[in-house]
This record gives structure tokens, sequence and C-alpha cells, in this order.
């Protein structure tokens, strides 16, 4: 994909397309100031690479951009006992910034093998990425904050013990309310603009369970919990060891 921005005043104009079978496109673009990006797919090995270009009226313009490879970050994701926790889902946030105020959306997700380990490319910078345990029962998601440089990493998550809490669903006469979504979310240090959650359907005595982490007195730990009846699919801190 290719993204056009024209920077400065005048025309406000952004463009995107993708590039053809060759590598190449063709963009009709405002005379000015334009921020050229390239941006291979989220689980490409090359990463993206930027441009800037003075376009002048009536004169064409040809550009080469030579993408970068990308890291692999690689890790491993285990419960409290150190045993190795397969079906993890890892979500990592990464949206690139291009200029003050500008940033593409962009992520990564990636699945724990048997043994508890995953491996997805990265670009360079800083990374949010969150890690969501198959089972809702095994132990609350965690949120982190890691940074790539040019040195490899090979990282070690641990999941810890989640508190668990009922939760009963009861009607205005107090009879139970089964087939009800539960939800808890929470914010954390790490990034306070990035709440997790836990969900569980209510059974038929109308309770819920769900795993909280331990908040560790964490004045940002709250609880948020809203009730649905007949719920859709509607789902959309890390601790690292860094060997170099």
């Amino acid at each position: 994909m290719v993204h056009s921005i024209r920077i400065g005043p005048g025309v406000s104009q952004m463009v995107r397309t993708l590039t053809d079978e060759q590598g190449l496109v063709t963009l009709d673009l405002q005379p000015g100031l334009h921020l050229i990006v390239a941006l291979p797919k989220p689980q490409s090995p090359f990463g993206l690479v930027t441009r800037s270009v003075w376009l002048t009226s009536g004169l064409k313009e040809s550009v080469v951009l030579e993408c970068p490879s990308r890291q692999e970050l690689k890790g491993q994701v285990v419960d409290r006992n150190q045993i190795e926790m397969a079906g993890v889902q890892i979500f990592d946030y990464a949206p690139l910034k291009l200029l003050d105020g500008i940033a593409i959306p962009r992520g990564s997700t990636a699945f724990t093998n048997l043994d508890g380990s995953y491996s997805y490319p990265v670009g360079l910078g800083d990374h949010l990425v969150e890690f969501r345990p198959s089972d809702p029962q095994l132990t609350a998601p965690k949120l982190g904050k890691i940074t790539v440089e040019d040195s490899p990493l090979n990282l070690v998550t641990e999941l810890g013990a989640p508190f668990f809490r009922v939760f009963e669903i009861l009607d205005h006469t107090g009879a139970p309310l089964p087939d009800v979504r539960v939800r808890v979310s929470w914010t954390s240090n790490v990034d306070l603009a990035h709440p997790l959650y836990v969900e569980d359907i209510s059974n038929e005595l109308g309770r819920a369970y769900l795993p909280l982490p331990t908040s560790n007195g964490d004045p940002n730990l709250t609880e948020n919990v809203s009730d649905r009846e007949n719920p859709s699919a509607d789902d959309d801190s890390l601790e690292e060891d860094q060997t170099q």
C-alpha cells in the first residue's frame, strides 16, 4: 500500500492505492510538498519507508522507495508455574507515527504454539502488546510495552494467577437470568488509553465467573460491568526478559 499525504498550507490531499505486480504505482497529486509512504502488509518481512517529494505543476516525478527488512520478534508465554501456554492470542498495536498528528493504524496478530512460543515480524520503535488467553477462565489478559531496536528480541511473558470473581445476574424478582453477557474492563498503568477486559455468559443459575488481575495497589484498576441479553459475537503487562 502506498500513501501520499500533502503537507503544508493549501489544498489538503491524502491518496492511497496498491502497487501492481511489478511494485509500481501512479498517483495523480496536487502541486506542493507530499509525504510518500510505502507500507507493506502487516505480516510482511519488510517494513515501511517514507520519502518527501516536492511536486511542481505540469512536471512528472519518479520516485523509487526501498522497504527495509523487519525484525523477527520471538517469545514464549508461560503461566505462574512456568508451564508453557498454547493458543494465547497476541495483539501488537503499533500505529505508524509519520509526522506530528499524522498516524496510520497498524498492527500484527499471532498465536502461541504448543510450547508457548511465538514469532512475528515487527518494525523498529515502540510497540504496545496484548496477550489474551484462548480460554477466558485461565487468566486475565496482560498488556505491556516493548521497544524494538536493531538487536533481536527474545521475550518471556508470564501470565500470573487471576483473582476469580462471581457475578450473579438477577431480574427484578430475584430470579436468575441465564445467557447474559457480563464484561469487566479495567485500565492499566502501561497505557491508560487502552483498556483490557474479560467477559463470560451467565449460566442457568445466573452466575458468571470472571478472572480478574490482582491490582497490587494499582489505583487505575477499575471495574465496569455491563449486562446484555442475547449476546452477539462482537469480540473484536508484559514481563520481559531480553536476550541479545
